[in-house]
Formats: C-alpha cells, sequence, structure tokens
C-alpha cells in the first residue's frame, strides 16, 4: 500500500495570498520516489473547483510527456496567466 499525501497552498513564500495575474514557481526536489505519482492541479480559491483555462485540464504531473526536468532530476512548475517563452509544458 502507498500513502498518499496531499498539500494546499494558498500563498506565496513571503504569506501573501496567490493572484491571478501573477506569475509563481513551485520548485519540485529530485527526491520523489520514482515509483510515486505527482500531479499539480490549480483550484480557483472562491469556488473550490478546478480553474477554467484553455488547457484541456489545468495540471502538470509526473507523468506529462513533454515535461522538462532540470539537470539534477528537479522540475519547476509555473503559474500565471501566460507561459513563460519555452516553458509551456511545465505551465
Amino acid at each position: 500500500m502507498t500513502e498518499e499525501k496531499q498539500y494546499l497552498r494558498s500563498a506565496d513564500v513571503s504569506g501573501l495570498a496567490f493572484e491571478g495575474g501573477r506569475n509563481y514557481q513551485f520548485h519540485l526536489p529530485a527526491s520523489i520516489p520514482v515509483c510515486n505519482f505527482w500531479s499539480v492541479i490549480v483550484y480557483d480559491n472562491e469556488t473550490r473547483l478546478i480553474i477554467h483555462t484553455d488547457q484541456s485540464w489545468p495540471s502538470v504531473h509526473s507523468q506529462s510527456r513533454k515535461l522538462k526536468v532540470n539537470y539534477d532530476g528537479s522540475v519547476d512548475i509555473r503559474f500565471g496567466p501566460m507561459p513563460p517563452a519555452s516553458e509551456e509544458e511545465n505551465w
């Protein structure tokens, strides 16, 4: 049996509430066990529903085919109104 963990984050490292018009980065370390699946999904704080975007599914996960992995095996997930240049896979 595998252990499931869920994390909820509604503020940045400074303690300020996330704002839809700003850009953010979430760093996942390389030490996440390969056999485990991870997924990052963005929800609307007011409705508690998955946000509506032009993406078919507003998430990034470990099974994403085009996921960009850093040289050390870590992954940087980007959030914001528009994807940074050449970072669409992790946005």
